[in-house]
């Protein structure tokens, strides 16, 4: 499907990145250092940035493979590491009353999803699929906070599905059965329907965008892209549709259909809760940058050196 490509124009100047020293401690979540955590600095005159704060967001990251989660304000303060774990924790989603986390973590035998509180505390082993799945990912937490969507490859074909569950971990349920993949779910506002990447049916076709209600029926077809599409989001008021085609995000407008390339070299956005603002992890640096809506004009967020990234943000309350 042709669509209209606008460039969104930089700002000027790149804020300075902010160094963080990740660390850890023995008894729960601990906030990092005052030093680790300086302010962000503009890069032209050093004058301090003040950036309003809308909640939290989380995020994995890992040195040596072993990732683990950790929370942060989107001005770059009150970073904290909240798992502890010798197997890797990652892909949180928010509860949306933002007091918890679901997670996807490697603990104990095969990969299983877990929630915790959002201070990572009371964690809590929701699912039992070792026996059913060859792998779990991309983790969507619903408005009314009664059900969390994720993809999952089934025994059998080496295909990825969504499957949908009560938060509690029961009911889970299949939502797709077609061949090739369907994956990265992603809930409307209203929690009617289910937003996701597909190939359609087609094994080793291109994924384009496909929707659903949120009981699996009514699948359809939204676009098709040039290259595979994944991540797809709607923002918090509906109005607009966040998507990687490739290692670039692009936007899409569901009001007046109008499609542009938002930012290049970007994977994964999730939406602020008062849908203004985007954060995304850079595809060749693994900083996690954060955008208003309309222009991409990033400011950096973290700086983990020598970290291994992980695209898998999400904002909460």
């Amino acid at each position: 499907m042709q669509t209209q490509l606008l460039t969104a124009r930089s700002a000027a100047c790149l804020l300075a990145l902010v160094a963080m020293t990740a660390g850890a401690c023995a008894d729960g979540a601990e906030p990092l250092s005052p030093s680790a955590v300086p302010a962000i600095t503009s890069a032209v005159g050093g004058r301090p940035q003040s950036a309003p704060t809308r909640g939290l967001i989380a995020f994995s990251h890992g040195v040596t493979g072993d990732h683990e989660i950790y929370t942060v304000a989107e001005d770059g303060s009150n970073l904290r590491r909240i798992t502890f774990n010798t197997g890797t924790d990652h892909t949180p989603s928010w509860s949306p009353d933002g007091k918890k986390l679901a997670f996807i973590s490697h603990r104990g035998e095969g990969v299983e999803i877990f929630s915790m509180n959002r201070d990572g505390s009371g964690i809590r082993q929701l699912t039992n699929l070792e026996a059913k799945t060859i792998g779990i990912a991309d983790l969507a937490w619903s408005p009314d906070g009664r059900k969390i969507a994720f993809s999952a490859i089934p025994n059998g074909p080496d295909y990825w599905e969504v499957y949908v569950m009560n938060a509690s971990g029961s009911g889970v349920t299949r939502l797709t059965n077609a061949l090739g993949d369907d994956r990265h779910p992603s809930w409307s506002p209203d929690g009617s329907q289910i937003v996701y990447a597909s190939t359609f049916g087609e094994p080793y076709g291109a994924s384009g965008i496909a929707i659903m209600n949120a009981d699996g029926s009514g699948s359809a077809r939204m676009f098709d892209c040039a290259t595979n599409c994944y991540h797809p989001a709607f923002s918090p008021d509906g109005t607009r549709l966040v998507y990687n085609e490739g290692f670039d995000l692009r936007m899409r407008n569901l009001v007046i259909p109008f499609d542009w390339l938002f930012a290049e070299g970007a994977r994964a956005a999730t939406w602020s809760p008062d849908a203004l603002r985007l954060a995304y992890t850079t595809s060749s640096t693994g900083i996690l940058m954060v955008t208003n809506r309309d222009v991409n004009d990033p400011t950096p967020v973290t700086q983990f050196s020598g970290s291994m990234a992980r695209a898998d943000a999400d904002w909460g309350r």
